[in-house]
């Protein structure tokens, strides 16, 4: 599971962005159809 979570005063808000295997995700990866991350990275 691949998440992101930002912090705010009075909240946590939490993003799933992938739930799977590491096999699924490396193969995704290996086409360039992965998960890109909302910070840019």
């Amino acid at each position: 599971m691949i998440c992101h979570y930002v912090f705010g005063e009075k909240q946590v808000h939490l993003f799933v962005c992938w739930i799977g295997s590491h096999a699924e995700y490396t193969k995704l990866s290996k086409q360039k159809k992965q998960y890109a991350s909302i910070l840019g990275k």
